[in-house]
């Protein structure tokens, strides 16, 4: 802290250190929040089950419902990213289980769906703070081969994407105690902060969502970002996703 108070938010250089600092001490709340939250779980599990429990009989009446073209589920959380400081978080996991778990429950109880549709056309979420669109692969669950829009990049504190890079594994114990690793998703796009120093990009993102006609329903999700680079904004071009 002594260092950011030495330096002067009017020099545009130094202006940019201050944001890495305000940023990485943003992520530190938030791994502190995410380790007290572990804590209290194992006290008193958060889980909204009532919520649970809504999402998956209005998803089963939506099938038995002819009129309903598709299926779009916001989450604030993602179940699915690969935003540095988010991928691995207790929240993350979390959440893809328990949707995971609805939607097992749904498909059970739907048994198979016409023309090998996905269970859920698309789902948005925010939260990370970036810019994503991910794809699940073959989970072994109900939540394969689903289209994931991840739009947080329009705010302060603009993040990576991890080191570990676009392919998401889960590991798991099989029936006989072997250990087992799984690719169960990849990043398709990934738009958030990149380079260092004077190569140092921060891109703020929107998109906009065309739903086109027919069932099941196409959707043109564009992208749109402005790019802060070497102290100034300028416009980045970047292709439309169909779905």
């Amino acid at each position: 802290m002594q260092q950011a108070d030495r330096l002067n938010p009017d020099n545009p250089d130094e202006d940019e250190q201050l944001h890495d600092i305000k940023a990485k001490l943003e992520q530190i709340d938030e791994i502190t929040l995410d380790i007290r939250t572990q804590l209290k779980m194992r006290k008193v599990p958060a889980l909204d089950q009532e919520q649970l429990d809504w999402l998956q009989e209005k998803l089963i009446e939506s099938w038995n419902t002819s009129e309903v073209r598709g299926r779009i589920i916001f989450l604030h959380h993602p179940p699915y990213v690969t935003e540095a400081t988010k991928w691995d978080l207790a929240q993350t996991i979390a959440v893809r289980r328990h949707l995971r778990r609805v939607l097992d429950n749904v498909a059970t109880a739907l048994g198979s769906l016409p023309g090998d549709r996905p269970i859920v056309d698309l789902i948005l979420n925010g939260h990370a703070h970036c810019l994503e669109y991910i794809r699940t692969l073959d989970t072994g669950h109900a939540d394969s081969n689903l289209n994931y829009i991840v739009c947080g990049g329009s705010g302060y504190s603009l993040r990576r994407q991890r080191q570990e890079g676009p392919d998401l594994t889960e590991t798991f114990f099989e029936d006989d105690g072997e250990r087992k690793t799984q690719l169960v998703a990849r990043s398709e796009l990934f738009v958030g902060r990149n380079g260092h120093g004077s190569k140092k990009r921060r891109p703020y993102s929107f998109i906009r969502i065309d739903v086109k006609e027919g069932t099941p329903p196409r959707f043109v999700i564009r992208p749109f970002a402005i790019e802060r680079f070497q102290h100034q904004w300028h416009n980045s071009e970047l292709k439309p996703i169909r779905i």
